[in-house]
């Protein structure tokens, strides 16, 4: 395929997964790196590993993890914004502009 129906094709699937281009390119290539490594195998049990662990592991930490990290920054984000309100209104640093007015 040539290089540029090639980005182009991964300007594309990158808009529909909703990520950048470059972000989804070095997953990709990281996920060939990594490929058939134990690291990869998230669902294939070893004989040193606990079948119960790796089950916990697989269908309740990571999505439990991004469910409840999301949750808890809900709460808690809106209370760090509110108390540390100068993050947010900052005036703007430029040349031109001044903080008082000489009308």
């Amino acid at each position: 395929m040539p290089p540029a129906v090639n980005r182009g094709l991964g300007i594309l699937t990158a808009a529909m997964f909703g990520t950048a281009c470059t972000q989804f390119r070095i997953n990709h290539e990281g996920h060939y790196v990594r490929n058939r490594s134990r690291a990869e195998l998230a669902k294939y049990i070893f004989p040193d590993e606990s079948a119960s662990r790796k089950i916990l592991a697989c269908y309740f930490a990571i999505p439990g993890g991004i469910g409840l990290g999301s949750f808890i920054a809900a709460i808690v984000l809106p209370f760090i914004l509110y108390r540390c309100p100068d993050l947010l209104n900052r005036p703007a640093k430029c040349g031109s502009c001044s903080s008082t007015s000489t009308a």
